[in-house]
C-alpha cells in the first residue's frame, strides 16, 4: 500500500466506518425490527466487500477459523471459551505476520447504548497477539434509528506486537 503507518489506521477505520454508516442508511430496517447479529454483520460484509479501498488485495471473510497454508483449524488456548471465530476478518489466507493480517472485527447486538465488553476485548486482542492482526475492532450494533454512531473499541498493535486499546466513535 506505500503508506505512511498512521495514515493505513485511518485508512481502515474510516473503511470500517463508512460500511457500517451505509448499512444502516440503506436498510434502517435492520436496526428498526432489530434483528440478528448475523442478519446486520452479513450486510457490513457486503459493504466491505463492495468498497475496498484496497482493490481488492485482501481477502475479507466472515467467522473464519483456518490458518496457515493448508487451512487447517486456528489453535485456541484450553479454557479459551469465548475466543471463537471473529465475526470479519480482513487478510490474506494462509498467510502469517502482520503484513498478511489486517483487521479482525466483532460485532454485538445490543439493545442498548453501552459500550463492548471486556469478554470481547479480550477475543479480539488474543486474536491480534496470536495472528498479527494490525487492527481490531469490537463494535456495539445498539438501536439507533437515526443518525448512526458506531460505538466501539479500537485496537492497534503497539512496537512490541501488543494491542492498545481506545475507544473508537
Amino acid at each position: 500500500m506505500g503508506a505512511s503507518a498512521g495514515n493505513e489506521e485511518k485508512v481502515v477505520s474510516d473503511w470500517l466506518r463508512d460500511a457500517l454508516e451505509s448499512v444502516h442508511r440503506k436498510q434502517p430496517e435492520l436496526w428498526q425490527w432489530g434483528v440478528g447479529e448475523r442478519a446486520r454483520v452479513g450486510q457490513i460484509f457486503r459493504a466491505l466487500y463492495e468498497t475496498d479501498p484496497f482493490l481488492g488485495g485482501w481477502d475479507i471473510d466472515l467467522e473464519w477459523n483456518r490458518e496457515g497454508a493448508h487451512g487447517g483449524p486456528k489453535r485456541q488456548p484450553e479454557n479459551s471459551s469465548g475466543y471463537g471465530t471473529p465475526d470479519i476478518a480482513v487478510h490474506h489466507r494462509g498467510k502469517k505476520g502482520t503484513e498478511h493480517n489486517l483487521l479482525i472485527v466483532e460485532f454485538k447486538n445490543v439493545h442498548s447504548h453501552g459500550r463492548t465488553n471486556y469478554r470481547d476485548r479480550r477475543k479480539v486482542r488474543w486474536w491480534m497477539e496470536e495472528f498479527s492482526y494490525r487492527f481490531g475492532a469490537v463494535i456495539a450494533l445498539g438501536p439507533s434509528l437515526q443518525r448512526f454512531r458506531p460505538a466501539g473499541t479500537w485496537l492497534t498493535l503497539d512496537e512490541h506486537g501488543k494491542p492498545i486499546e481506545r475507544p473508537w466513535h
